[in-house]
């Protein structure tokens, strides 16, 4: 079992160390992969959010400066073996969406959208909501 309750400003649970499958789980990125199937998160980003992204933990996070570079990357990911969880920022998923809907035909890994630092865009909402569907087995309104 797997309990999450508040973490302190270093995203670390106060005076506990939780493990699972003897992986410590102290950390907040630590926890997301434990949950994504003991598999590992990747995020595929711009430049500048990707060092962002590793600051935070999160090792198996690229920049990328071109869409070109985005769908090689998307590709070589989709193909490995230990990762359950690619998440793509909006600013990059809106130039490579061919690449994203092939490789979210797959059962695993999981591709997603997350918002980049312009915010969430409107339009990059119905990739999400499809993954839902998918995964519920019905459309829920919002």
């Amino acid at each position: 079992m797997l309990l999450l309750w508040g973490c302190n400003e270093q995203g670390r649970i106060p005076e506990t160390v939780l493990s699972l499958h003897g992986k410590n789980l102290n950390s907040v990125p630590a926890i997301l992969e434990a949950r994504a199937g003991l598999g590992k998160i990747a995020i595929i980003a711009e430049e500048d959010l990707a060092g962002f992204f590793r600051v935070t933990g999160l090792r198996n996070s690229y920049g990328v400066r071109s869409p070109r570079e985005a769908e090689e990357l998307l590709r070589r990911l989709v193909e490995s073996e230990d990762i359950s969880v690619i998440a793509v920022t909006e600013g990059v998923a809106k130039n490579i969406k061919a690449a994203i809907e092939e490789a979210s035909q797959r059962i695993t890994p999981t591709v997603i959208t997350i918002p980049g630092r312009e915010g969430p865009l409107p339009e990059m909402a119905a990739p999400i909501m499809q993954l839902v569907k998918r995964t519920v087995g019905m459309e829920i309104k919002l």
